[in-house]
């Protein structure tokens, strides 16, 4: 019987849990296209949406499809990023995954002015409208900041599109207890530092000469009569 109404607990949270989830947006992030086949950018694709789903992540609201997940479902259709270009295709993988949303895009590079280029597309899965297009650009140098750009742009895009809050940072809080081991003796003005330095040395002498075996075992005790002295 206890068994019996612990499986019914633990099957009532799940559904709970689940049913508290279908609220949230679902929204899956490729990884971005490199048009321009430069192989020292190449790092910039899982860049680029390793960006975005930080961003994202941020807002209450939003549920993102795990990568590994979503490397599945390519996998099983037989897909490569760079097959996302067509939107058919995007919506495909977005309701195979279950997706309100998709997010894609590229980027190009520009070998005669240096220029780097991200286009990102957000496609609603189940009308195959673009509902967000967004494009940022600027010298590849800058190529960190422009991830983060684009990221922040797509975040801003939601954020305001569908009125989703940021999720409050929870900053660790650090508490000192003070008691008397930690508080700090006050010590008399010190004006005569010769004499100061003279008197320490000949009752550290004295301390060492009664404590032959082990000088520094009540070292602490020492100190603390020097000063209160």
């Amino acid at each position: 019987m206890k068994q019996k109404i612990l499986f019914f607990i633990i099957l009532l949270c799940f559904s709970i849990n689940t049913i508290a989830q279908t609220d949230n947006l679902i929204v899956a992030v490729s990884k971005f296209d490199n048009y321009s086949k430069v192989s020292r950018l190449n790092f910039m694709s899982q860049g680029i949406s390793d960006a975005i789903i930080y961003q994202l992540q941020k807002l209450k609201g939003l549920t993102l499809i795990e990568r590994a997940q979503f490397n599945r479902v390519m996998k099983e259709l037989q897909l490569s990023m760079s097959g996302l270009v067509n939107d058919l295709i995007v919506r495909k993988v977005g309701k195979q995954l279950s997706a309100d949303f998709m997010v894609v895009g590229g980027f190009e590079y520009n070998p005669d002015t240096k220029m780097i280029r991200i286009n990102a597309r957000v496609v609603d899965v189940e009308t195959g409208v673009i509902v967000d297009a967004e494009t940022v650009m600027d010298n590849e140098i800058y190529a960190d900041d422009l991830q983060k750009s684009i990221a922040e742009k797509l975040k801003n895009f939601f954020k305001r599109k569908y009125n989703l809050e940021e999720k409050k940072k929870r900053l660790p809080v650090i508490q000192r207890r003070m008691t008397p081991k930690t508080i700090s003796p006050q010590l008399p003005p010190i004006t005569d530092y010769k004499s100061f330095i003279k008197s320490f040395y000949i009752d550290l002498h004295k301390f060492s000469q009664s404590n032959p075996v082990n000088p520094a075992r009540n070292y602490k005790e020492f100190i603390k009569n020097f000063f209160q002295k």
